[in-house]
């Protein structure tokens, strides 16, 4: 073989090297590129997934539920064309059963006017709200969910929020309730009994408003009591 041949034989060699590399250089970059979506792919189904298993069920519509099960199935579905496994298509299956599955609803607390035992919880729910209404937007942005259906299930979720202060109100007139006596936090179970007249447009706040009219009613009537107590102590004195 000649000079020629052989510069020919190294030339073609190197040539075919450097097209191996670039081959496997691609390769190692769509895997790196395919590896990144799929990590912020399921960055996206841990914030959905928090909303579905902390928000209280009670602001769970089941409006949002359809929109958050059917976003994460769509995530999902995505994750499995980009990396096939049977850990994904085990998660989209489980979504699918979760569809099906409706929550129950939540009863009034023991002291029969909010749907809270403590100060605490309402405030932890009322945080989860906040925090469902930023993934909407997120997914909204990632063009998950419609503008009208993530705008409509935000309205929902602020309705939410004022129920939740409204709980707080009512937690803290009870408080007040308690240590100063009836006359004291009326007009904070007035104004919460006003918040949630405006509320009330499905009606599904009626029962608690019907209690809230009831307890203020015997406060009313203890309140008149004790005023009378206090007047005829007066005059004896």
């Amino acid at each position: 073989m000649g000079p020629t041949e052989t510069t020919a034989v190294i030339l073609i060699g190197v040539a075919i090297m450097t097209i191996a590399a670039i081959a496997v250089q691609h390769a190692e970059d769509e895997r790196r590129e395919r590896h990144i979506k799929i990590l912020h792919l399921l960055d996206q189904t841990r914030g959905i997934e928090h909303i579905l298993l902390n928000l209280p069920v009670l602001f769970q519509t089941p409006a949002l539920r359809l929109c958050l099960i059917g976003a994460l199935k769509r995530i999902w579905q995505t994750i499995i064309q980009l990396e096939r496994s049977e850990k994904h298509r085990y998660k989209l299956d489980e979504l699918t059963a979760l569809e099906s599955v409706e929550p129950s609803d939540i009863p009034l607390s023991a002291n029969n006017i909010t749907y809270f035992s403590d100060r605490n919880s309402a405030m932890q729910a009322r945080a989860m709200i906040r925090e469902s209404v930023q993934i909407l937007a997120q997914l909204h942005q990632a063009q998950q969910v419609q503008q009208t259906t993530a705008y409509a299930l935000a309205m929902d979720l602020k309705r939410g929020f004022k129920r939740c202060s409204v709980d707080i109100t009512l937690l803290e007139a009870l408080e007040q309730t308690e240590d100063h006596g009836p006359r004291v936090a009326l007009h904070k179970f007035r104004g919460a009994l006003m918040v949630l007249k405006r509320l009330n447009k499905d009606h599904s706040l009626s029962q608690q408003m019907m209690n809230i009219r009831q307890l203020i009613a015997k406060l009313e009537t203890e309140a008149q009591a004790l005023a009378q107590v206090n007047v005829e102590k007066k005059n004896r004195g």
